[in-house]
């Protein structure tokens, strides 16, 4: 039975009861009243005995479960998921809790909600069209439990995806996006293993080398190109802008008193991005003031027929400019290789006539908003002077002298 008492040189009393364990405890009551004292010893008591006849009304509903996986297992009937049941049940019964389950398709529906809230919308893409190509590859086994993913399993996906003419280099970022999922969840407890963690990446030879524009074919891709594509041919060759960044450019961004672009480039984590200042070249100062005539006030996209459309359709409609350059996809490389242009190319061409230039590295990142080595953003505070100087020394891509 519960009682109270006092400490020398302490004015409140002190209980002692028993707790359901049957451990005997003594603590304070807070109160300087004996008789409040006395009611809050005896609620204490009443709660561990209440658990104590919780506890013990619990043993026989546990001692069903085991029983029923005993009989199960004598019949030869008790399987991995019959199993992994009645633990969950047993789970329930002591913490009146569900026991976290998910499925492999439910833990990867689950890891991209996750995400969307701190990726790039430009990452978040890749990451769907990733989980989409493994749950394709898993078939039925998307199905199974997470926790009974095995290191096979992953391999298995990564055997599916590599057939075909799929390139290496894609398939190891589909499976890597699916161990960055698996991770996670042995992260958060929910698997007791890393199973994608023995799984090594394919070797990489058949990957795509890069090639680059020339001058000579840049101004043939300008001299056919519609006037939107020749902005944003324009842009790409002389600001290092990916296609999606171009392709969405605000007037809101373009700052032609100052000459300068002021944008969030893609490919940022959210919450980590930061807006880029680049200084335009005189072309592309020209260009700009040309869309910009008769539109007051300037607001929406600078490239109307580009912006809203998906990478996949403006990559298409670069490929078909291409062609009516006469320009080739594949370009030879040093060495014998051969290297395959895209819109991307006009990035290298931006990076690399910087390097000619004898442009500082750290300058070039800057302007290119490079990530370092150790995949983090890098931005050396230059003043604008030292930017501007640097797009100076890149080639000129019209015939007018005048644009600087």
């Amino acid at each position: 039975m519960a009682s109270v008492y006092k400490r020398k040189q302490s004015p409140v009393w002190y209980a002692a009861y028993f707790r359901a364990d049957g451990s005997r405890v003594h603590r304070s009551t807070g109160h300087k009243n004996k008789q409040r004292a006395i009611e809050v010893a005896v609620e204490w008591e009443k709660a561990e005995a209440a658990a104590f006849k919780a506890h013990a009304n619990l043993q026989p509903e546990i001692a069903a479960v085991v029983a029923k996986a005993g009989r199960e297992a004598s019949a030869g009937q008790l399987t991995l998921d019959k199993a992994r049941r009645h633990l969950m049940e047993i789970y329930r019964l002591c913490s009146n809790e569900e026991f976290p389950a998910y499925s492999i398709k439910d833990w990867l529906k689950h890891w991209l909600v996750e995400n969307r809230k701190r990726v790039s919308d430009a990452t978040m893409v890749r990451y769907e069209n990733s989980v989409s190509a493994v749950l394709a590859a898993l078939g039925s086994t998307q199905k199974k439990d997470l926790t009974l993913l095995t290191t096979e399993d992953v391999q298995r996906v990564q055997s599916s995806l590599a057939k075909g003419d799929t390139k290496a280099s894609t398939v190891n970022f589909k499976v890597q996006d699916f161990k960055n999922a698996i991770r996670a969840a042995f992260e958060q407890g929910i698997i007791d293993r890393n199973v994608g963690l023995p799984v090594k990446p394919l070797p990489t030879e058949d990957s795509e080398l890069r090639g680059e524009f020339t001058i000579v074919e840049i101004r043939k891709l300008i001299a056919v190109a519609t006037k939107d594509w020749k902005g944003a041919v324009l842009i790409a060759a002389q600001t290092g802008l990916r296609l999606s960044n171009i392709a969405d450019l605000a007037w809101s961004e373009v700052h032609l008193k100052t000459r300068e672009l002021v944008l969030t480039p893609v490919k940022q984590r959210k919450g980590k991005a930061e807006v880029i200042c680049i200084p335009m070249t005189g072309t592309v100062h020209h260009m700009l003031q040309e869309q910009a005539k008769g539109k007051k006030p300037l607001e929406g996209p600078v490239f109307l027929t580009l912006a809203g459309r998906k990478k996949a359709t403006l990559s298409t409609s670069f490929r078909n400019l291409m062609n009516k350059a006469g320009i080739p996809r594949e370009a030879p490389l040093p060495g014998g290789h051969t290297g395959v242009r895209s819109f991307h190319s006009l990035r290298h061409f931006y990076v690399s006539a910087l390097a000619n230039a004898q442009v500082p590295e750290d300058v070039r990142k800057t302007l290119a908003a490079h990530k370092s080595g150790e995949i983090h953003r890098i931005y050396t505070h230059h003043n604008k002077e030292t930017l501007r100087k640097a797009v100076a020394t890149l080639p000129k891509l019209d015939d007018d002298d005048s644009k600087v």
